[in-house]
């Protein structure tokens, strides 16, 4: 049965937007579909790994979340939200036991 995404194009750009549609609507398995299709056609934006990243931390897949925030920080190193969002899961101790550890953070990016 085909469906709405089949007559979409193969482009980028509209996969990465039907993934966060998809993301959004709680429909898991095919905002990843979606994402990894939109990555496959070329999407290089650091939006596009950020937000794959963030689904697949959300399904527990630290490993493989943190791969693709770092892919996004790669494309987009001075994005301060992105390294944050990575040291929070790479450090959570520094983020979530007694506070955030601002000592810390500045001496990261020194």
């Amino acid at each position: 049965m085909e469906t709405l995404a089949d007559w979409l194009p193969r482009d980028a750009a509209v996969r990465a937007t039907l993934a966060e549609s998809y993301h959004g609507a709680g429909r898991t398995a095919d905002a990843e579909a979606a994402y990894r299709l939109a990555l496959t056609l070329g999407a290089s934006d650091a939006a596009t790994h950020f937000r794959y990243g963030r689904l697949l931390l959300s399904e527990g897949r630290k490993d493989e979340g943190v791969a693709s925030l770092k892919r996004a920080l790669a494309v987009d190193p001075g994005n301060y939200v992105i390294r944050k969002q990575i040291w929070a899961v790479e450090n959570p101790g520094r983020f979530y036991d007694g506070g955030i550890d601002w000592d810390w953070q500045k001496q990261q990016t020194q």
